[in-house]
């Protein structure tokens, strides 16, 4: 199977995340040539933070 992730953003590296660490193989593609940050915020309610520390993004200790 080949998979395709058109975008870079926080759901495009979250999936291509997930896909990787069940094994599957994904290509992401973005066409900005940078990552921009300037006025950008993250909020992470509970199940997000779960799902980040099941995915070892996150050590609670």
């Amino acid at each position: 199977m080949q998979i395709l992730k058109v975008g870079a953003g926080i759901a495009g590296l979250a999936m291509h995340r997930a896909l990787s660490l069940r094994g599957v193989k994904a290509t992401i593609v973005e066409r900005s040539n940078f990552a921009r940050v300037a006025g950008a915020a993250l909020f992470l309610p509970g199940n997000a933070m779960r799902a980040s520390e099941n995915w070892g993004w996150l050590n609670p200790y």
